[in-house]
């Protein structure tokens, strides 16, 4: 069964459990189990439901289930003070500002991954962002293929790939292109690019900040009055509570581009990395080392996976011949190889920068341009 249903348990009974399958562009399968008897993963099926599926018969790549109590940690030894590590196991518990949880690892060697996790009302908002989004990036890269940090847009041939760290324009570089004219969003968050040279889109719902509408003018009428005070009113929390809280308002990209098409993959046409700048005026330059530029990658990644790799860490000082520390040479692997066969930029976009006006279509036009005229990877069939 793929969707959820309402549950109705007598008093006294074990509570039949949620699940929920998906396939992320037939590159990796995953099951999210709730076996407390309450929807609390309905944050990470929210998250994945673009991806969802009723075929239920193949084997999951990564299974997410939500338990009432975790009392594994206790049987493993403890390395770090916080982890423990067994055979092919990995636990700890932990909290970040409002969420709290216990969280188990199985199979890390020997996929199916298993996650089992209890917690708090909040624990599966963090448990999707700091535990499976980053075990996606991990089975993935057994595959040939890595989850980077960025955004991306398709012209109806082939895919442009924007990586930065959170809050340099990626989203907003997205969102013009799209207003602009180019018909598939792929995402905004993170993007699938396999060693073949090609995107898989990993379109979950956009997160809209108070700088997003800024730098892009035409959003405000294209979102509701609701949406616009919601915005707002988290832009307010965010001054308020001096950065503690950052919550964004997430819209489904369907919602301010109605017609827009979401390919499941695309021969990637260019691949550019965003970085500040305190200029007046946004750039794009071929980028002339792709060594810096996979370093570059690596490290943000890296950054944006920072919560799972103190597990990992440990995991790795616990067993230092495991296939866990095989993962940062495959990733390097799979992006200098991708680097190779693609054209690479750096665009340089000034902070507080407003997406319009004609040095900003004159600008991105070398990009795509240039983009079309390297002969496009042919699609895996």
């Amino acid at each position: 069964m793929a969707k959820n249903r309402e549950l109705k348990v007598p008093n006294n009974t074990v509570p039949k459990p949620i699940q929920w399958d998906y396939s992320i562009n037939e590159l990796l399968r995953l099951r999210v189990l709730d076996r407390t008897g309450t929807p609390g993963t309905g944050f990470i099926h929210k998250q994945l439901s673009s991806f969802l599926t009723e075929e239920t018969g193949q084997q999951p790549d990564l299974i997410v289930s939500q338990e009432k109590n975790l009392s594994t940690c206790s049987q493993l030894g403890v390395s770090d003070n916080k982890y423990h590590v067994g055979e092919d196991q990995v636990c700890w518990s932990s909290s970040y500002k409002l969420g709290s949880w216990q969280v188990a690892i199985d199979g890390l060697e020997s996929p199916p991954v298993r996650v089992t996790f209890s917690g708090n009302r909040f624990a599966p908002k963090y448990i999707f962002f700091h535990v499976v989004e980053p075990l996606i990036n991990y089975l993935l890269a057994l595959k040939g293929s890595i989850l980077l940090h960025s955004s991306g847009v398709g012209d109806g041939y082939r895919g442009y790939v924007f990586a930065s760290r959170s809050g340099a324009g990626k989203t907003s570089l997205a969102l013009h292109l799209l207003n602009s004219g180019l018909p598939q969003f792929l995402g905004d968050e993170f993007l699938i690019l396999t060693e073949k040279g090609c995107v898989a889109s990993f379109p979950l719902s956009i997160n809209l900040f108070r700088h997003n509408v800024l730098s892009n003018p035409f959003l405000h009428p294209l979102m509701s009055a609701a949406e616009r005070r919601r915005i707002k009113f988290n832009w307010l929390l965010y001054r308020f509570s001096a950065g503690w809280a950052k919550p964004g308002r997430s819209v489904p990209i369907t919602n301010l581009f109605p017609d827009v098409d979401i390919p499941q993959m695309l021969p990637l046409g260019a691949l550019a990395m965003l970085v500040s700048t305190d200029e007046r005026d946004i750039s794009v330059l071929q980028h002339d080392s792709p060594i810096a530029l996979v370093d570059e990658l690596l490290k943000m990644n890296k950054f944006e996976f920072r919560f799972l790799q103190g597990a990992l860490d440990a995991y790795k000082t616990a067993h230092p011949q495991s296939e866990v520390c095989l993962h940062d040479d495959r990733c390097r692997r799979i992006l200098a190889g991708i680097v190779e066969q693609v054209p690479c930029y750096q665009i340089s976009v000034p902070r507080r920068f407003i997406f319009d006006g004609s040095s900003v279509h004159s600008e991105l036009s070398k990009l795509l341009t240039l983009a079309q005229l390297t002969p496009a990877t042919e699609l895996p069939e």
